[in-house]
């Protein structure tokens, strides 16, 4: 009975979170005040505290809730989008039926649209606007696109993982984040990565992202491009961009192994977590390797031995 009690104050204090949050009401009538971000920030704490909490939160409709506020609101800012794609990483960890339901409701959209991913990833292109960013503030536009990929890379592998127990074609599993790559692409190859290890947040959760996607689609939208990316190299010397593409990776995986194995050594190195940093971008590779044969070819020649 103790428990019972305990329980149903538990629920009651989530339930006023997610009033003061704006999003209890059917429909939600959310406004972007100081209250409603504090709320958010209590309600991503209990999920991460008490798994618990999910149930309630799935109970009352709260998942559907940030789905329309992130795809409404066109003017949210980066501690909203930071808290709602934080809330919806937690909620849709091993559970496709939410990803599907998320799905349906046009998730992808609301990730790719400007308030989310493309406005916060212009704004770390734009080298004025980059320097600009204090990164002592926990939320800024780094961790704001960090945190809006990790949402898209679990959405992805959750949906892949049914996918597969499915026999369903990785390209037919992925068709409906495809345009999440568009600034996907801006940031592997427009924002400059960090200095000493590369693989660091956003860029390493963008490669987690591309690495959901099978080659044909990643072409797809690459070709798609063509009057954005054909300024990033010389299309005289690199018709379609592929010795640009391999040579940017191949770059990045040189010094990422420079930065984590400095003694080149990995038997007396700290490598404990290099596999797991270095292993998403390897398999991008090989993805990119089996889906085209010059690409194959242009990081052969780079990273294999040649003869002397």
């Amino acid at each position: 009975m103790a428990l019972n009690l305990i329980n149903q104050l538990a629920n009651s204090g989530i339930e006023v979170l997610i009033q003061l949050a704006g999003l209890l009401n059917q429909p939600v009538q959310f406004k972007p005040t100081t209250t409603a971000c504090e709320a958010l920030k209590c309600i991503a704490n209990c999920i991460y505290l008490k798994e618990e909490t999910k149930v309630y939160l799935e109970q009352a409709n709260t998942i559907s809730a940030c789905q329309f506020v992130l795809q409404s609101e066109n003017q949210l800012g980066m501690d909203f989008q930071f808290l709602l794609c934080r809330i919806l990483f937690f909620m849709t960890v091993n559970r496709h039926d939410i990803v599907e339901q998320l799905v349906r409701s046009n998730i992808s959209q609301s990730i790719e649209k400007v308030k989310v991913l493309l406005d916060n990833i212009v704004q770390l292109e734009n080298p004025v606007s980059r320097q600009a960013i204090d990164q002592r503030d926990p939320i800024n536009a780094f961790t704001v696109t960090s945190e809006a990929l990790k949402l898209l890379f679990n959405l992805m592998l959750v949906k892949a993982r049914k996918s597969n127990n499915a026999t369903i074609d990785d390209s037919t599993a992925s068709d409906g984040f495809k345009n999440c790559l568009v600034p996907i692409f801006h940031l592997l190859f427009g924002v400059p990565y960090a200095e000493r290890q590369p693989l660091v947040p956003p860029h390493s959760q963008a490669i987690h992202a591309l690495m959901q996607f099978p080659y044909t689609t990643i072409e797809q939208v690459w070709q798609s491009q063509a009057e954005w990316t054909s300024q990033l190299y010389d299309k005289k010397d690199d018709e379609h961009g592929y010795k640009f593409i391999a040579t940017t990776f191949v770059d990045i995986l040189d010094r990422a192994i420079h930065a984590l194995i400095p003694q080149g050594d990995p038997d007396h190195d700290d490598v404990q977590q290099v596999d797991s940093i270095i292993a998403p971008l390897l398999l991008v590779l090989v993805s990119l390797a089996e889906g085209n044969s010059v690409l194959k070819s242009i990081m052969a020649r780079s990273m294999l031995p040649g003869d002397k």
